[in-house]
């Protein structure tokens, strides 16, 4: 793992690799949602399928991103670069060769910014500087909606049903121009 960066106790690390403990907030977040009684999709359990699948195309990679506060993981955003047009039918992608998606972006200890900074002061100026323009990412949490609006712009809303047909979930992808950020 490469250290990109570290704020007072957090620590911000890049992978290469895709391991089960990347996962950890993920099956926080999914906990969460089942204790408060909210939705029954298995974040997951698809997240794990998604990325086999991706790991199978030699013209996706992806990038584990890790939040570790006091050595312990509390927040894990992929990045998935390449012909990744190829796993979106919700919208268009711009100039594929300089865009990238973010895939399952969880943080287990909500409202305390920690994921304006991660994204503000360390994964948007990373891809920056690597040249990237632009950054993809679908969200079916309503409460993320307002942060990704004040990182970009709402360019698409879908639904989908959850696991078991118990709700509706509505979603809504956004687009984050990483030559101008706000």
């Amino acid at each position: 793992m490469k250290l990109l960066g570290t704020h007072k106790n957090l620590k911000y690390y890049l992978s290469n690799d895709i391991k089960a403990f990347y996962f950890s907030p993920i099956l926080a977040y999914v906990k969460y949602k089942l204790d408060e009684d909210w939705d029954d999709y298995n974040e997951f359990f698809h997240a794990c399928r998604l990325f086999e699948n991706l790991k199978k195309n030699d013209k996706l990679s992806i990038d584990s991103h890790l939040l570790f506060k006091n050595d312990h993981l509390i927040g894990c955003a992929f990045i998935v670069r390449g012909n990744i047009a190829d796993n979106e039918g919700r919208y268009t992608i711009i100039e594929e060769k300089t865009a990238l998606q973010i895939k399952y972006f969880h943080i287990t200890e909500k409202g305390k910014g920690y994921g304006k900074n991660w994204l503000k002061e360390i994964i948007i100026p990373y891809y920056s500087e690597l040249e990237y323009k632009r950054i993809y990412v679908n969200s079916s949490h309503p409460l993320s909606f307002a942060f990704y609006e004040r990182l970009g712009e709402r360019i698409a809303n879908y639904t989908q049903p959850s696991d078991n047909n118990l709700f509706e979930r509505k979603g809504a992808s956004f687009l984050i121009n990483l030559e101008y950020p706000k």
